[in-house]
């Protein structure tokens, strides 16, 4: 199945997720939108965070898991929060 969510958020960036999952879990993600991060590459390390994810997790879940590859990786998000990025998440796979 595929999801697909967009959110404009606070400041009026926009993030746009798309996903690719089975009954329980995430297969593949993508993470697009007008913010930016350093390192710019790091996106791929927020996209890869994603995959294997069950599919029914929480916002919460989502975000936590999203905040140990930001800390591990040194990760600056600008224009967005992980939050942000995490509920965006959640409602590409509703």
């Amino acid at each position: 199945m595929k999801g697909i969510a967009k959110r404009k958020v606070k400041g009026g960036k926009l993030i746009e997720v798309e996903l690719w999952y089975t009954d329980t879990i995430i297969e593949k993600a993508i993470i697009s939108g007008d913010f930016f991060l350093i390192p710019g590459e790091s996106i791929e390390d927020l996209e890869n965070a994603l995959v294997g994810l069950d599919k029914n997790a929480t916002p919460v879940e989502i975000e936590e898991r999203l905040n140990k590859v930001i800390f591990k990786k040194n990760i600056e998000l600008i224009g967005f929060t992980e939050k942000d990025l995490a509920e965006t998440v959640w409602e590409a796979l509703k």
